[in-house]
């Protein structure tokens, strides 16, 4: 397999997974590597037009659970803390430099992980977004 590859889950590698870590007590829960594994499993059957109730149905959980445990992953980590503070004024008898602006038909995404992505296009963008969440 070449570096680039990767595999994707089928429903029922994720549905052996949830067999062989289903926690000995429901208040126990299932382990985060596992709602991991189920979250990215639903991001790719909601590419292609998968409904939560179906992926649901596809993996043997409810549907609750599953928006639940896809709904908290998403949350993760979406607000971070800032501090505003003001441009510091240009030394005296310094020219400004001029404003670096990008092509309007280009965005600057920042992720809540801290990732940044530039130089694409709205479309392109809106695409890797929806590969990635």
């Amino acid at each position: 397999m070449a570096a680039t590859e990767t595999t994707r889950d089928t429903a029922a590698d994720v549905r052996a997974l949830l067999r062989s870590k289903r926690p000995k007590a429901w208040a126990q829960g299932y382990p985060v590597a596992v709602r991991d594994r189920v979250c990215a499993y639903v991001a790719e059957r909601r590419v292609v037009g998968a409904t939560v109730g179906m992926v649901a149905a596809e993996l043997g959980l409810s549907r609750h659970s599953v928006s639940a445990w896809t709904e908290a992953r998403h949350a993760r980590g979406r607000l971070r803390p800032v501090e505003v503070v003001a441009d510091p004024e240009p030394p005296t008898g310094v020219a400004p430099e001029a404003p670096v602006t990008l092509a309007p038909s280009l965005a600057v995404l920042i992720s809540p992980q801290g990732y940044r992505v530039e130089g694409l296009d709205v479309n392109a963008l809106a695409a890797l977004l929806a590969v990635v969440g």
